[in-house]
């Protein structure tokens, strides 16, 4: 059995020496290239509040977060006075939206919020 001369290690990549049974590994007798570790990257996300109009040209404060579980956005509407602890997160939920990017998670939140003020009969 010949290995390929050009397959060699290249620096700032990871490689699996051991693994399972099954799993490339160099260990396994897997060539270098087969044994590369993809290290996947992970998303990083600061939470972003959007200042959007409702039907009533209220202006609605909508948090938005990254839920790293199912790779979406979650855009939230809190509504009531503040409390004790006066912290935004004391604040009861009044609707939630989730999307696929940003943006389209704080549109969902506000057509949730509406459509829960015609529920309600509030409108």
């Amino acid at each position: 059995m010949t290995k390929d001369r050009s397959d060699r290690p290249e620096s700032g990549k990871v490689y699996a020496l051991t693994g399972k049974s099954g799993d490339p590994s160099i260990a396994a007798g897997n060539t270098w290239t087969e044994s590369e570790v993809v290290v996947e990257k992970p998303h990083v996300y600061v939470p972003q509040i959007y200042p959007l109009k409702d039907f009533r040209g209220n202006v609605q404060q909508v948090t938005v977060e990254f839920d790293s579980t199912t790779k979406t956005y979650i855009g939230t509407i809190r509504g009531g006075r503040l409390g004790y602890p006066y912290s935004e997160k004391a604040r009861r939920i009044a609707a939630v939206g989730e999307a696929d990017t940003p943006h389209d998670a704080a549109d969902q939140a506000i057509l949730n919020y509406q459509s829960r003020q015609i529920e309600r009969g509030q409108i």
